[in-house]
């Protein structure tokens, strides 16, 4: 205790060594204020609550410290110098906040690892210990030498908390990765969500979180599929008949893939020719995907085109499957078979209006030289401003017409109706979109198909006319929904039939 000194007196002796500290904290807190305020709409104060808490603590400790200087003049030094190291941690923890988040980030837009912060902060804050230590006349030798012993021992305990730690230092000096990019090492594949002292958390595909240790990713090598670009190539193998010509098979595969969501326009994709196998040519396709984690989906779209793509091309896919039937069928019941097939197709080709000109034999002509076509859902059939010679009868599924840049949707389809009279009749380019619904089957009338029928009997030409015009005029009174119809707008019948003859070379 002080004594029989008067209590205004002992309360200044007590103070006294406290006003440096308390000056520091008031600035400190000023500044803090301040920094909350001008943070208040971007966001970020939080981390202000630390400091702002530590200073508070000191505060009260102070008070204790003056109580104490008051009745129990023997531990005041102590809590003194406790204070002391609140209060550096508090002014340290605020201008690490001033310089890294408010300067750096706020200000400049340039953000720090925390590891790197944290690292600063610890070194700088060992090093005010120290420092206040030496003032208040404790002699560091006798704790620099103990403290290299419990280093040591601490050190060979902790010696893989340590290398992680390390190695997480490396990682955020090095920065091989970002949050948020896409990263692959060993067996492991995800998105970087947090890199920290210990380790570094992905995120698969599979959402799961998968916790590695900042050592094993330093000794492995790390593959970053987000750095210089989002850009990522994939790459599928088939394999496909040796009857097939390359550059037809390879065509092929590139009409499959283009257009399917996901895969880029640019870099365009592109098939080579991988080797010779026992029982077919394998080609391998390259495309481009910016989403890696929907890159398996994208896949199966691919994988699922390109067997509707290679189905209309006539392509098949051999593998070493050995499946024999064994039944016996009279050549009479598979006649009776194709005849009622064939029989089919024609009363389906009947139901077309430009079709109903055909005597019996002559759509059973045509029935005999259609394709039956198949379209995966999301696939375009046909799209607009492109050339065609083709007609298309829905079958199967449904489809939807879409006109300008934007694709905007006029009209659904459905099993009989069809679409491309006036390609099929004139060449004209397509006037709409047409993109399937669902998995679509068409019967497919081309010019080649039709150019014999017609050839034989040029007074189809004015017949057919007719029902081209009849049909223009009678989708004229509902024309929002059927922009699409590829029919020339107020055509006259003279040369409607003139362009005809001139397509088909009559």
């Amino acid at each position: 205790m002080l004594g029989a000194m008067p209590i205004v007196q002992q309360l200044k002796t007590a103070i006294g060594p406290l006003l440096p500290g308390l000056v520091l904290a008031a600035l400190v807190l000023l500044s803090l204020v301040a920094l909350r305020f001008a943070l208040r709409k971007a966001g970020g104060a939080e981390k202000l609550k630390l400091p702002s808490a530590l200073l508070g603590i000191y505060l009260f400790t102070s008070a204790l410290v003056v109580l104490a200087s008051l009745y129990w003049d023997q531990v005041s030094g102590t809590l003194h110098l406790l204070s002391l190291f609140v209060l550096g941690l508090a002014v340290i923890l605020a201008l690490a906040f001033l310089v890294f988040d408010y300067i750096f980030g706020h200000l400049r837009g340039v953000y720090s690892p925390k590891i790197i912060k944290d690292f600063l902060v610890i070194v700088v804050y060992v090093v005010t210990i120290f420092v206040l230590l030496g003032r208040h006349g404790v002699d560091l030798t006798s704790i620099l030498t103990t403290s290299a012993v419990l280093t040591a021992i601490i050190g060979f305990a902790l010696q893989d908390l340590l290398s992680n730690i390390i190695s997480g230092l490396a990682l955020q000096i090095e920065r091989p990765f970002n949050i948020g990019d896409w990263v692959k090492f060993g067996d492991q594949e995800g998105q970087i969500l947090e890199a920290n002292w210990r380790s570094t958390k992905i995120e698969t595909l599979h959402s799961d979180i998968v916790v590695v240790p900042n050592n094993i990713i330093t000794k492995s090598a790390l593959i970053n599929m987000s750095v210089p670009t989002p850009v990522h190539r994939r790459k599928l193998t088939i394999g496909l008949r040796y009857e097939a010509a390359p550059n037809r098979v390879k065509a092929s595969i590139l009409a499959a893939v283009r257009g399917v969501p996901g895969v880029l326009e640019e870099p365009a994709p592109f098939v080579l020719l991988r080797s010779y196998d026992d029982f077919s040519i394998s080609y391998r396709l390259h495309f481009f995907v910016d989403h890696l984690r929907a890159k398996e989906r994208i896949e199966d779209r691919v994988y699922t085109r390109l067997w509707y793509q290679l189905k209309r091309d006539g392509l098949s896919i051999p593998f070493p499957i050995r499946d024999v039937n064994l039944r016996e069928v009279k050549p009479e019941q598979e006649q009776a078979a194709r005849e009622r097939q064939l029989a089919r197709v024609r009363d389906a080709l009947a139901e077309v209006g430009f079709f109903s000109a055909l005597n019996k034999d002559e759509l059973r002509r045509l029935a005999q030289g259609i394709r039956v076509e198949f379209y995966a859902a999301d696939e375009a059939v046909i799209r607009e401003g492109k050339a065609g010679d083709s007609f298309f009868l829905l079958m199967e599924g449904e489809v939807e017409v879409r006109v300008g840049v934007e694709e905007r949707s006029v009209a659904r389809l459905g099993p009989g109706d069809h679409f491309g009279e006036m390609s099929l009749m004139t060449g004209a380019p397509r006037a709409a979109t047409v993109v399937a619904l669902s998995d679509t089957e068409c019967y497919v009338v081309d010019k080649a198909c039709f150019q014999d029928i017609i050839g034989q009997n040029q007074q189809l030409v004015e017949q057919v006319v007719e029902q081209l015009e009849e049909r223009r005029r009678s989708l004229e009174y509902s024309p929002e929904e059927h922009t699409f119809n590829e029919l020339a707008n107020n055509e006259k019948k003279a040369h409607m039939g003139a362009r005809i003859r001139r397509f088909f070379g009559l």
